[in-house]
């Protein structure tokens, strides 16, 4: 049994932050990924693991799962890719990633399109407007953003013309496309598999809102204002239809455009392109801005490896700034694998854990709190490194201690039982090795008397 909670510490109305970390192949992914496909299906806790909220059944029906990585290797579940196969799970689970498909492959502006397509349901929706402004300002951005769209269909000798592929998509779906006149490439085909009237309904009206304006136009921008619930086109005219915006949605969803960038207005520095970001930049704003497009209360978040791309800094400042960023939610769990020491120093406060694969143990935030970087290596991550100064500094102080008492007691044997197993991860020929060997010969010595 795999504690990720300490239930008498913690409180069900306020965030919980549990950081899951253990040696390469112990399973941290998998453990999280396990954990999506389980809530996914029945909101239950995966065998073998506890959850502090698993007999409570308050939000139960509303409850989000939202899985996020910036790597193309993750290990969860995708959703499903049409309105047709969501019908067969549930619809409660988002997630933000690479491999979210689509014309994009396995790219940073699939990971970005991932995200953007959360803070656009969010906006038609008119939900949450008041905490999303809460997560733009927090991140130090104005809350607003231009978004870029393309087609994936055109009229060109270029494209894949709808007689050729009259194979691969029914007879039902070749008439429509072939009614509205468009040529639509292999990708967005997969998309349009097993549509059903409804859908075709929808696609139709969406091409003939959009349509016209992909004829004149390369491409479409469209600004959303958080602040005052507005979305205006590329000529500044606002849309008073929010009609509009969902047909972009819905094209969106079946690959018949796609996301070119979003722009978003940094203060102190002005307007930046997210897909010209450095990637460190891009991938923390994309899992800020991804986990608001999805969270409301109660919801369960899962975080895969957060500190890819991350400058050390920011990796400090990962934790802290994905509290802040979340504090105006109530009763969410966070559930975040890492290798990041960094990520573990500056978690702290109430509700917040580190469970330890490796060790089958969970521990309290403090223990490891402003720890330095070795202290985590040697007593969390079993891999201490090269000439550790925490285990140096270990050993110099139980050395001090017997010199200046000329004796060694249970508790300084106790601290070298400690220190011994410190050091079967360190290499044999690191030099801290030789130092506690030296210490041991002593507190042998002084014990025996």
């Amino acid at each position: 049994m795999v504690p990720l909670t300490i239930p008498y510490e913690s409180d069900y109305y306020e965030n919980t932050f549990t950081v899951i970390v253990g040696k390469n192949g112990v399973g941290k992914s998998r453990l999280l990924s396990n954990m999506v496909s389980e809530f996914v299906r029945t909101d239950q806790a995966p065998q073998g693991y506890e959850y502090l909220n698993d007999f409570d059944s308050y939000n139960r029906n509303e409850r989000r799962v939202i899985a996020v990585s910036t790597s193309p290797f993750d290990k969860f579940k995708l959703p499903p890719k049409n309105r047709i196969k969501e019908s067969v799970v549930r619809t409660n689970y988002r997630y933000i990633g690479m491999r979210s498909g689509g014309p994009y492959g396995i790219s940073s502006i699939s990971l970005i399109s991932s995200a953007t397509k959360g803070i656009l349901e969010r906006f038609l929706k008119n939900e949450g407007y008041d905490r999303l402004k809460d997560v733009f300002h927090t991140l130090g951005f104005l809350p607003e953003a231009r978004l870029i769209f393309k087609p994936n269909f055109r009229l060109d000798k270029h494209s894949i013309k709808v007689d050729r592929i009259s194979s691969e998509i029914n007879s039902f779906e070749i008439a429509w496309l072939k009614d509205l006149g468009i040529e639509v490439g292999p990708r967005a085909l997969e998309s349009l598999n097993e549509v059903n009237e409804k859908d075709v309904y929808e696609i139709r009206k969406a091409l003939d809102d959009l349509g016209d304006l992909f004829i004149y136009e390369k491409a479409i921008s469209v600004d959303i204002d958080f602040y005052h619930g507005e979305a205006f086109s590329i000529n500044k005219e606002v849309f008073h239809n929010i009609g509009f915006l969902e047909s972009i949605n819905i094209l969106l969803n079946y690959d018949l455009i796609r996301l070119m960038d979003m722009k978003l207005h940094k203060r102190e520095y002005g307007d930046m392109s997210l897909r010209r970001a450095s990637s460190g930049e891009q991938c923390m704003l994309v899992m800020m801005l991804g986990i608001a497009g999805h969270i409301n209360d109660s919801s369960l978040i899962f975080i895969d490896e957060p500190e890819i791309s991350l400058h050390p800094k920011w990796q400090e400042e990962f934790m802290s700034l994905l509290i802040r960023t979340f504090s105006q939610y109530r009763s969410c769990q966070f559930f975040i694998a890492t290798h990041s020491p960094q990520i573990v120093s500056q978690l702290e406060g109430k509700n917040c854990f580190v469970t330890s694969l490796t060790k089958n143990e969970i521990f309290p935030s403090s223990y490891f709190n402003d720890r330095s970087s070795d202290f985590q290596l040697a007593e969390l991550f079993d891999a201490p490194g090269s000439r550790n100064e925490y285990i140096t500094r270990l050993a110099f102080s139980l050395l001090s201690k017997i010199k200046s008492r000329k004796a060694a007691g249970k508790n300084e044997v106790q601290e070298l039982d400690k220190l011994l197993a410190l050091c079967n991860a360190i290499s044999r020929d690191d030099p801290t090795l030789e130092l506690v060997k030296a210490v041991e010969e002593i507190v042998k010595h002084y014990a025996s008397y």
